[in-house]
């Protein structure tokens, strides 16, 4: 298959993916009105995006096959490496949310 074919198709599954990062947008973009847990998954919910954007150019330069890899590995760890960061927030949000309930029961 030509790069360029997959190139369209990446820049193609991008620009369908407003569904996802617009909303991720607005909550980076709110700052302190969201918990950092939510801010954290948005921030890696564009880096997974912003790769997949990315990716289209080394396919478009027609680049060695190592150089999409490259991009797609780097913004894969970065994106899970969030995604992770996230989930450890969260919990312990939730956990601080479960010690103020305990709390006003007393």
């Amino acid at each position: 298959m030509s790069p360029y074919v997959l190139a369209l198709g990446v820049a193609a599954l991008t620009a369908s993916g407003c569904v996802w990062y617009l909303p991720a947008l607005a909550d980076l973009r709110a700052g302190d009105d969201r918990p950092v847990s939510l801010r954290t998954a948005a921030a890696g919910c564009l880096t997974g995006w912003a790769t997949l954007a990315a990716l289209a150019l080394p396919l478009l330069a027609d680049a060695a096959w190592w150089v999409p890899c490259a991009v797609a590995a780097v913004g894969a760890v970065a994106t899970a490496t969030l995604r992770v960061r996230a989930r450890v927030h969260r919990k312990r949000e939730a956990a601080e949310q479960e010690e103020l309930r305990r709390w006003a029961a007393v």
